[in-house]
């Protein structure tokens, strides 16, 4: 059989498998449930290298809003626009501060990159905190794109290869990366080949497919924030989210108002939350705009946003600032 085919590689897949996890019926982990922040990357003030300085009061305030866990490097810390060196360095940071020490973050890695190489590099990096990590998050190379989710699976088992103890979630952001594949079959053949791919972050409104992945017994974690209520009603276990980071509370008392089976009570919260993410969304920059709401609401710097990603403009900081106090969105 011609090296670097298809079959070749799903063959290799196999063997790799059998080796491996031999007879492992199966993985044993710990489902992630509750809220994570996706994380912002500081940064220096002409964009150009990280400043990691204020890393432990972000993870500290983090914690205040009732936010469990952190997702880092991932699409709001402009993953695709920073090194990987830059990469192993953040991840660093974030496993000494004190709340990831005292476990009252959960941390999940996102490894994601165009080529496998950095991927598997960054995965390998994230494993030396085997003990420590929820687990890693693969996104896959968008510019080359893979055609099915039979490759995305075998993405997600060479990773899941590499690091055989760690847990692996499949991130799902087609608006994204134009990638839309079923995060359902993605995850179930990618199971068959690595047991330890276990769930995912489904950034898409598709919620058949979200319920399909749920019901199959994966660790699912929502990444709409504008939707978190009605994905709880999905199955998910959790969620992922930008606006997390500065109003965490809201967004905690849903998930608790919900899971104590106050349903109508969690649709009411989330009213608030999606009315506050179609305003971040007029502002015409998402990223900007929760950038700017996190650093004023919350009150602390991470510096400059890296190219072509900007920060919010000045005349549009004014009417978002009011809607939030008008609101009494203040999370504090």
């Amino acid at each position: 059989m011609s090296v670097g085919t298809r079959k070749a590689i799903h063959q290799r897949l196999e063997e790799d498998k059998r080796r491996i996890y031999g007879d492992q019926p199966g993985f044993a982990f710990q489902p992630f449930k509750g809220l994570m922040a996706a994380t912002f990357t500081p940064l220096s003030e002409d964009s150009y290298s990280v400043d990691l300085s204020n890393i432990d009061a972000y993870a500290k305030d983090l914690v205040s809003q009732g936010v469990v866990g952190i997702f880092v490097n991932g699409t709001s810390g402009q993953s695709t626009s920073i090194t990987v060196e830059e990469r192993k360095q953040i991840v660093d940071a974030w496993i000494k501060t004190e709340p990831v020490v005292s476990g009252k973050l959960k941390i999940i890695v996102h490894v994601g990159c165009d080529s496998i190489v950095d991927i598997l590099n960054l995965s390998k990096h994230a494993s030396k905190y085997s003990s420590t990590i929820q687990g890693v998050a693969v996104m896959s190379p968008s510019y080359f794109k893979p055609q099915s989710a039979t490759d995305v699976a075998e993405l997600l088992a060479r990773v899941a290869h590499t690091i055989p103890k760690i847990p692996v979630y499949y991130y799902h952001i087609p608006f994204m990366n134009g990638i839309n594949v079923s995060v359902a079959e993605t995850l179930m053949k990618a199971r068959t080949l690595a047991p330890n791919v276990i769930g995912c972050k489904f950034t898409s409104t598709d919620f058949a497919d979200l319920q399909r992945c749920t019901k199959n017994g994966f660790n699912c974690l929502v990444g709409a924030d504008d939707m978190l209520s009605y994905a709880l009603a999905a199955g998910v276990d959790g969620a992922i989210g930008i606006t997390y980071n500065f109003v965490g509370k809201l967004h905690a008392a849903i998930i608790d108002a919900y899971m104590k089976g106050h349903h109508t009570e969690a649709h009411e919260m989330q009213k608030q939350s999606t009315e506050l993410m179609y305003h971040i969304k007029a502002s015409g920059n998402l990223n900007g705009a929760c950038f700017y709401l996190f650093e004023k609401q919350r009150g602390i710097s991470l510096g400059a946003s890296r190219f072509p990603v900007y920060k919010l403009d000045d005349d549009l900081k004014l009417p978002l600032e009011k809607y939030v106090s008008d609101q009494k969105m203040n999370n504090s």
